[in-house]
């Protein structure tokens, strides 16, 4: 007759097993189910170039890559149901020291060809001596080439230090998307289509908003700009920049301007500023130097720029954009609606009398 319980001894080896080898624990990386797979590190900022749309899923041939970056992930990257569509910043991020540091630095985001096509959210947080040193490379930047469905916001990039060939800004290179409530400080350098944010800003789709450069942009041929280096489209609705400024010195050859240095009638410039001084070569610009964009509301400071050319931004003296301490005389119709929801306005802190103003 067999023995009615020779399973224990076998019972007993597989709860031993059990308990010699632990689960490893699995980590949720969009903790507060907002879609946005979030970064801590540099090794994950780096890693999002294989997921350009933001869902979790890599491209083939770079799991091994992503998951050193994302350890022992849930599955779905621990995203709701309706699945992540992009990327949050969750803490301050430095490059000096790292292996990004030297050489020829940083390997945008994306590509011409592949493009940043989700939602990237710094939530205020820095991005700190961003390196690229790439002289004879196109579409230089933080991103490459954002696509027109494709979003970057608050976020600021610090002590920049960005060369490269065209079409370079320390943001982005070029930006058919939607750009928002961000900044640069640094320096960035190339030979044509070069801006502190951004080199070019171009297609119907295109918006820039409540956003900065403090940065230096040299342009060794034309077409620069303290924040954008062109902005235009080929079509309607026009390529926008609202509610921005740039207080960046600008020097190149031709087509260099104070906020943005060449555009067409589909580009349009409405409640910004430019102070940075400006030099260069013929067709020059306070605020703009080049084409027939449309411009509302702009302005620049005709003794600290060294420009005087009204119909390309309305030239002020310094104490002329300073004085104004609110939504009053030429600062009267700057409440404006930037982010496309209803009461977004208010976005200026106008300071005392000596002050210029500046995004909240």
């Amino acid at each position: 007759m067999t023995p009615r319980y020779t399973y224990l001894p076998l019972l007993a080896a597989f709860l031993l097993l059990t308990v010699a080898s632990p689960v490893v624990a699995q980590t949720d990386y969009d903790t507060d189910d907002d879609r946005l797979i979030e970064i801590t590190t540099l090794a994950q900022l780096n890693a999002i170039r294989w997921d350009l749309d933001g869902n979790g899923v890599v491209v083939a041939g770079n799991q091994n890559n992503y998951n050193a970056a994302f350890p022992n992930a849930m599955s779905g990257m621990g995203c709701p149901l309706t699945g992540c569509n992009g990327y949050e910043l969750m803490a301050d991020l430095d490059f000096d020291g790292s292996s990004w540091s030297g050489g020829a630095g940083w390997a945008p985001l994306g590509s011409t060809s592949d493009r940043w096509r989700a939602r990237f959210n710094g939530n205020g947080r820095l991005i700190k001596n961003l390196f690229i040193n790439r002289g004879g490379a196109v579409d230089i930047g933080l991103f490459s080439y954002i696509r027109h469905d494709g979003r970057v916001e608050f976020v600021g990039i610090t002590d920049a230090d960005v060369t490269a060939r065209y079409s370079v800004g320390i943001l982005a290179g070029v930006n058919l998307g939607t750009v928002m409530a961000s900044y640069t400080t640094g320096q960035v350098t190339g030979i044509a289509e070069i801006g502190g944010l951004l080199g070019v800003s171009i297609n119907s789709a295109s918006r820039v908003s409540a956003s900065y450069s403090t940065a230096t942009v040299t342009t060794n041929s034309d077409q620069g700009g303290g924040l954008i280096g062109r902005i235009s489209a080929s079509s309607a609705p026009p390529a926008r920049l609202i509610a921005s400024y740039a207080t960046g010195a600008v020097t190149g050859g031709e087509d260099v301007g104070g906020l943005v240095g060449t555009g067409n009638s589909n580009g349009t410039i409405t409640a910004s500023y430019a102070t940075g001084a400006v030099t260069g070569n013929p067709d020059l610009g306070g605020l703009f130097a080049d084409g027939n964009i449309v411009i509302t509301n702009s302005y620049y400071d005709r003794q600290t720029t060294g420009q005087s050319n009204t119909g390309r931004g309305d030239p002020k003296t310094t104490a002329q954009l300073q004085m104004p301490t609110g939504y009053t005389g030429i600062y009267e119709n700057w409440n404006v609606d930037t982010l496309g929801v209803a009461g977004n306005g208010d976005l200026w802190d106008f300071g005392g009398p000596r002050n210029y103003p500046v995004l909240r």
